[in-house]
C-alpha cells in the first residue's frame, strides 16, 4: 500500500512540472505575493553598469541588432565616398564654399586645390572657362581637371602679359562622365589668341578633347610663345 501511495505522489509531481508555466504566471504564493513567470529586464545596477542596459538595445534581438549596425556602417560608407570631386568656377563660384556641388563652387584653382587635399579627391570639375590674366603655375600632383557642363574654351590666356606653366596635371577636355570617344566636339582645351606664354613641363597632359575646328589642345597664335618639356 505505502509502495502505491508513493508511486502516485510521485506520479503527480512529475505531471505537475510538466504542465504549462503560463497557466500559473498569476497564482498567488502562500505568502499572497504574485508570482509571475514573465522575463524581467536587468536592474538598473546589475552587471551591464550602473545605467543598466539600454532599453532600445534590450528590445533588439541579435539579427535586427547586426542589420542597425550594418546599416550604419553602409551609411558611413556612403558618406565618405560621396565627394567624387571639387567644383571650380572662376566666374559664379566663391572660396567660402565647400566645393563639393557646382552650386557651391569655389572661385581659385588654389582653393580647389586646397579642398581636393583635405576631401582626399584627385578630381576636378572645371564649370567655367578660367581665364588667366597673370603669371599662373599650376602643380597639381597628379590630378585631372574635368570639362564639366562645358563647351567652349576651359583655359584661356586674356592678353600677351598672361603666363600659365603646368606641371604634374592632366586636363581632360571630354565631358565628365562621357567617354571620350562619344564626348561633344567642343573648343581648344586652352585658347591663346592674343599673344601670352605657356610652359608644359612633366606631368603635364592635355587629353581627350574633340575641337570643332582646329587646336584641339592649345590654340596659339600672335606671337604665342610655347615651351614643352619632356
Amino acid at each position: 500500500m505505502r509502495k502505491r501511495i508513493v508511486s502516485c505522489a510521485m506520479a503527480f509531481l512529475m505531471a505537475f512540472t510538466l504542465m504549462p508555466c503560463s497557466a500559473f504566471a498569476g497564482e498567488a504564493s502562500a505568502e499572497g505575493q504574485v508570482e509571475s513567470l514573465e522575463a524581467e529586464k536587468p536592474a538598473e545596477d546589475d552587471a551591464f553598469g550602473e545605467g543598466g542596459l539600454d532599453e532600445a538595445f534590450f528590445a533588439e534581438d541579435e539579427d535586427s541588432l547586426i542589420g542597425t549596425l550594418e546599416a550604419d556602417e553602409e551609411s558611413a560608407a556612403f558618406a565618405v565616398s560621396a565627394v567624387t570631386g571639387i567644383y571650380l568656377d572662376q566666374t559664379h563660384g566663391n572660396d567660402a564654399n565647400d566645393g563639393l556641388t557646382k552650386d557651391t563652387a569655389v572661385r581659385t584653382l588654389e582653393k580647389a586645390n586646397e579642398l581636393a587635399n583635405a576631401n582626399g579627391t584627385r578630381d576636378i570639375f572645371l564649370a567655367s572657362v578660367y581665364q588667366v590674366t597673370g603669371t599662373e603655375n599650376w602643380d597639381l600632383g597628379g590630378k585631372t581637371i574635368h570639362r564639366y557642363k562645358l563647351g567652349g574654351y576651359m583655359i584661356e590666356l586674356k592678353d600677351a602679359s598672361a603666363s600659365l606653366t603646368l606641371k604634374d596635371v592632366v586636363i581632360d577636355g571630354a565631358e565628365y562622365s562621357v567617354a571620350a570617344e562619344n564626348a561633344a566636339e567642343t573648343d581648344s582645351i586652352i585658347k591663346a589668341a592674343s599673344g601670352g606664354t605657356i610652359e608644359l613641363k612633366s606631368g603635364a597632359i592635355l587629353e581627350n578633347n574633340k575641337a570643332a575646328q582646329f587646336g584641339s589642345g592649345i590654340l596659339a597664335i600672335n606671337g604665342v610663345e610655347i615651351t614643352m618639356e619632356d
